[in-house]
């Protein structure tokens, strides 16, 4: 059932901007502070104004619980001046949004006032919302999460770069352009001065449950100075949890009390080191969180380019949700898996698997002194052993050609048929590749530079090829979208200095 918009201005509707005129084509949405329409663009000049059939969305200020309307101008109560101190409040957070030009940040065109009220236009995006994507498909693959992520993170760095917060990031507030998440909805953000304090002296808004942590709803100010991000990397942790499960997160007071539901987790098989991500970003004390976006980031590229290293050991609370007892324990890599039963009669896993890996070696040595029936010198049986699959089927700077005839130099995990299969990287004639393979092909997520320096590719492959992500030149222009048999398809092409040069539809 749809929900019913209060006092929306009918359609047809012009409003007068300080650069342009917009007409009013339906209503979008209704919050608390504000109304969302869609509107046309109209062109003006000394003579007149013509529809230049660009659409883009415009944010009233309108609070339902104050205001009315008398025809198209507002009007209020004003109870105790709370009207004008969130109208001047609406327009700072409009100034500062302006602000901010980055291409995973929805881009607002211009503020204005008319009828007793505020206004800002921005983009339109018509791609539906990262919370509908969820819905429709019931939850997201762990490459599909983290791809979102990466992008929602670009975004909050920027921000944060600019002493803002979003302080209600979650999937409704993630809109899909060409597939890159953007950021929309700054009802909530808030300017914060070089001390970490708000700007204003209003509380910075408790956020949406599930994912808002506890320190939120009562924030005024740092005592010790520096800008609270380990709120927005909270919400960004919650919001990852949703794409793998499907549903909200529960309350932080809850994960406080209860421990975390890493099980949940554990039952969609997702790996251990994205349960760290996850819980990392969610923990409820925030000197427990990744303490900046750029620490968020890093573990991201670990996990995309399956780097081996070694975790810091860190507490964490889980709960067991079959019978919803709470066991704190610490673990190397930040989740709990199950822990044997100590069995001080048996060797340890570490003896054995030197054992097989022994037998491994020496195995493969005579066969191979086998098939060539004669005594090989020592550098070529160290020759031998330096190219044997190792633990977790990782080979190193091997030669494979794939399906396509393409060949590359590879080191990473390989399948039972000794094909690039997994995380790896390859040395092409071209330039170099970092990322998921399939069956000796680049398909998942990945990155690739090209030998002359010239391009940059992030994003998804499929069956060899560039997919969805950005493609960015040596002379500062990207391309953000879709591609079709490896070029640009659908998405836009930027310049250097981020401003939208030209848009792409269906190759053109």
């Amino acid at each position: 059932m749809s929900k019913t918009i209060i006092n929306s201005l009918p359609k047809g509707t012009i409003l007068h901007g300080k650069t342009y005129d917009y007409e009013i084509l339906k209503t979008l949405g209704q919050g608390a502070f504000g109304i969302t329409y869609l509107a046309e663009v109209k062109l003006r000049g000394e003579l007149g104004a013509v529809n230049a059939t660009v659409y883009v969305a415009i944010k009233e200020f309108f609070m339902h619980e104050i205001n009315g309307r008398d025809n198209t101008s507002v009007t209020s109560g004003n109870k105790e001046g709370v009207y004008d101190k969130y109208k001047k409040k609406f327009i700072g957070e409009a100034k500062n949004l302006s602000k901010l030009k980055h291409e995973n940040i929805i881009k607002v065109i211009e503020a204005f006032e008319e009828n007793n009220t505020v206004y800002y236009s921005m983009e339109f995006i018509d791609g539906g919302s990262l919370d509908e994507c969820i819905s429709k498909k019931g939850c997201l693959t762990v490459d599909e999460a983290l791809k979102y992520a990466s992008e929602m993170a670009s975004a909050l760095s920027f921000m944060h770069s600019q002493n803002m917060l979003h302080l209600d990031l979650k999937p409704s507030n993630v809109m899909l352009r060409n597939g890159i998440a953007v950021l929309i909805d700054f009802g909530l953000s808030k300017q914060f001065d070089e001390d970490g304090n708000p700007e204003s002296s209003t509380t910075i808004g408790g956020g949406t449950p599930g994912y808002a942590p506890i320190e939120q709803a009562n924030y005024h100010g740092s005592a010790k100075g520096g800008l609270p991000v380990t709120m927005d990397i909270y919400a960004l942790g919650s919001t990852i949890f949703k794409m793998l499960l499907g549903h909200t997160p529960p309350p932080a007071s809850d994960i406080l009390n209860d421990g975390f539901p890493i099980n949940e987790l554990r039952a969609k098989g997702i790996d251990s080191k994205t349960e760290k991500l996850v819980i990392h970003s969610m923990a409820p004390l925030r000197k427990d969180r990744y303490q900046n976006v750029k620490a968020f980031q890093a573990e991201l590229i670990k996990i995309s380019n399956g780097i081996h290293y070694e975790e810091t050991v860190i507490d964490v609370d889980v709960v067991n949700v079959d019978n919803h007892k709470s066991t704190k324990k610490k673990e190397n890599d930040g989740v709990i898996p199950k822990q044997p039963e100590k069995q001080a009669s048996k060797p340890s896993n570490n003896l054995w698997l030197k054992i097989a890996l022994t037998l491994v070696v020496c195995t493969a040595i005579f066969y191979f002194l086998s098939d060539n029936n004669e005594l090989s010198s020592p550098e070529e049986i160290t020759t031998f052993v330096e190219q044997l699959p190792v633990i977790e089927n990782n080979v190193q700077n091997l030669k494979f050609e794939n399906s396509k005839g393409l060949s590359y130099s590879y080191s990473g995990e390989i399948n039972s048929q000794k094909m690039p299969h997994g995380k790896g990287s390859g040395i092409y004639d071209n330039g170099k590749y970092v990322g998921s393979y399939s069956n000796g092909l680049r398909h998942g997520n990945g990155t690739f530079d090209t030998s002359d320096g010239e391009n940059h590719y992030q994003g998804a492959f499929a069956d060899d090829l560039y997919s969805n992500g950005t493609l960015a030149l040596s002379n500062g222009m990207y391309f953000v979208g879709t591609f079709n048999n490896g070029q640009p398809y659908n998405g836009t092409w930027y310049n250097k200095d981020k401003s939208v040069n030209c848009t792409i539809k269906n190759g053109k």
